[in-house]
């Protein structure tokens, strides 16, 4: 027989989970009539959707096929997501030629950035801040806009540096870091010739075709353009992809718990009716939400971060959670990953291994990573490159030993940097970061 404790948990996920689903299949709805809503892409993911829910609305359930859905949404993510690194890759090249296409009056030179003065005046920002975790993020926030002129070899010993950190964790929070760096160094290509993602394709062939070293005003005002609306079709893209998710993840945590917990049936029964509805609408392309729908949601208002925060107040710790017995920890753990922020974190492995990284694991992930960042870089433009070793060492703990160490580099950086439209374009954009930081 299930602890109280367990059955807390249990109750206050399916409660949320059945307030969440409601509440976000009519947002769902509503986003699916916008005349910029990705159908071709989310459609056909969608319908199995709606057809696990008409299930569960006739009182039948298939985790199986939910567990496929919810896969290939993750899936559909990582496609979106490989975009999204390519395009701001070429979003940090285009932002350092800005400066070679500005207009300037007759005659009038460039004012050239001094090195060491802008390297003391960006570490006397850095200080501003007391504790060490803001500290540490302004620092990797400003390393991403520094100009890259690294040798690889030197660019990967920085990074087994950052990597050094890591021995003595546990051995998957070093995956999961290596997973980044995968991404953020453009190792993960979007899959060729996928439907719905044509106009992002071309832009990137635009990217692809482009000779930087001879870029003219009129193809550097085109692209950038054009990223910028290609940038919002994969922001829309993206929250319409969360959104469904959100739907797979909350049906998936009603047919996890459901059967363990007892619910008020007047309100489970006025969420069912609005679940059949919008299906209803969905089925018949009835077009705008009827105000009595919109109406009926008023009772949920409130409830769902209510039972969210009763959720946190009767979570298992990790300790708990390993004196349960594994169906019922197995069980907890999926339930655990569902309510956690990560919509698209995938189930834990109960065979995950706990081990600590030693410098032999570190230096063999090193040397696989080396490798394929290198092999995928090669007849990349350096341009391109240098975007990718930009957002890496952006992304890795942060590694200097002192205060005179960081100076070193940031004064390195600008002054290893010969074109000077683009050093200057890289000290504007610090600039722009700390001044919001400050706002």
């Amino acid at each position: 027989m299930e602890r109280a404790r367990v059955k807390k948990q249990l109750g206050a996920a399916c409660s949320y989970a059945y307030s969440r689903l409601t509440l976000n299949y009519y947002m769902y709805y509503d986003a699916s009539q916008e005349e910029d809503f990705p159908e071709k892409i989310l459609g056909p993911l969608a319908e199995r959707f709606h057809s696990l829910l008409g299930g569960f609305l006739q009182g039948s359930t298939s985790l199986e096929e939910l567990d496929a859905l919810r896969s290939e949404v993750i899936r559909e993510m990582e496609q979106t997501t490989a975009y999204t690194d390519i395009l701001q890759a070429y979003e940090y090249v285009l932002n350092r030629l800005e400066g070679r296409f500005e207009p300037r009056l007759m005659g009038k030179a460039r004012p050239a950035v001094d090195a060491e003065e802008t390297a003391w005046e960006i570490m006397a920002h850095i200080r501003e801040v007391g504790d060490a975790a803001s500290i540490n993020q302004r620092i990797q926030n400003i390393v991403g806009q520094l100009p890259v002129r690294l040798t690889k070899a030197k660019f990967f010993a920085m990074v087994e540096e950052g990597l050094s950190l890591y021995i003595g964790s546990p051995r998957e929070s070093l995956d999961d870091m290596i997973g980044l760096l995968r991404s953020e160094g453009l190792m993960h290509q979007p899959k060729a010739h996928a439907e719905g993602y044509e106009e992002l394709e071309r832009f990137l062939e635009s990217c692809r075709e482009t000779d930087y070293a001879q870029l003219d005003a009129k193809t550097y005002r085109y692209l950038t353009g054009e990223l910028e609306r290609i940038g919002e079709i994969l922001a829309n893209l993206t929250w319409n992809i969360v959104l469904l998710m959100n739907l797979v993840n909350d049906l998936y945590l009603i047919f996890l718990t459901r059967e363990h917990v007892l619910m008020g049936a007047a309100e489970e029964k006025k969420m069912l009716g609005i679940l059949s509805d919008i299906q209803t609408l969905f089925a018949s392309g009835a077009g705008e939400i009827p105000e009595e729908i919109t109406q009926s949601l008023t009772f949920l208002e409130g409830k769902q971060e209510a039972f969210f925060e009763q959720w946190m107040r009767v979570q298992s710790s990790e300790e708990e959670l390993q004196r349960e017995e594994a169906p019922v920890r197995d069980l907890l753990r999926q339930v655990e990953t569902l309510m956690s922020g990560s919509s698209f974190m995938e189930f834990r492995r109960p065979e995950a291994s706990q081990e600590e990284v030693t410098r032999a694991y570190l230096t063999e992930a090193e040397q696989e990573l080396f490798q394929s960042l290198s092999a995928s870089w090669k007849g990349q433009p350096r341009v391109l490159v240098r975007a990718a070793m930009a957002k890496i060492l952006s992304r890795l703990p942060v590694f200097f030993q002192s205060a005179q160490e960081l100076h070193a580099y940031i004064q390195n950086s600008l002054e290893a940097c010969e074109d000077e439209a683009e050093r200057e374009a890289s000290v504007r954009l610090i600039r722009m970061i700390l001044d919001e930081e400050m706002e």
